[in-house]
């Protein structure tokens, strides 16, 4: 049965953030390629459906978090609310102390990060 609200460790998130940036900045290979079709299965069932997402940054970022959390049941689903809320937070004028921008890139401090892992998920 899935959980939709497992527990998330600060550096679980902080990897998840990493794989999905390199793989949004086509730096590493992956598993599996958005355009290519990503098979989901039915745990209650076994019915298998075939999904295909456009290949750009955004679902390169979840299909790579999604392949390397893929045998911790829900985690992905814990792990993508967290990097969401996230994202909405770093718009938020309040955070700008714990953010930092260099070159092109969000560089963002770990107090920020381990808050974000301990706000629910659902």
């Amino acid at each position: 049965m899935a959980r939709w609200n497992m527990p998330v460790e600060p550096d679980e998130l902080l990897y998840a953030l990493k794989v999905g940036n390199a793989a949004a900045l086509n730096q590493m290979p992956l598993k599996h390629t958005p355009g290519q079709g990503l098979e989901i299965v039915d745990e209650e069932t076994g019915q298998v459906q075939t999904v295909h997402f456009a290949d750009n940054a955004v679902n390169r970022f979840g299909v790579a978090i999604a392949r390397e959390f893929d045998n911790m049941g829900s985690k992905f689903f814990s792990l993508m609310t967290r990097i969401g809320a996230l994202m909405r937070l770093l718009e938020d004028d309040r955070a700008k102390p714990y953010v930092e921008l260099e070159g092109g890139f969000t560089k963002i401090r770990n107090a920020m990060i381990e808050a974000e892992r301990k706000a629910p998920s659902a």
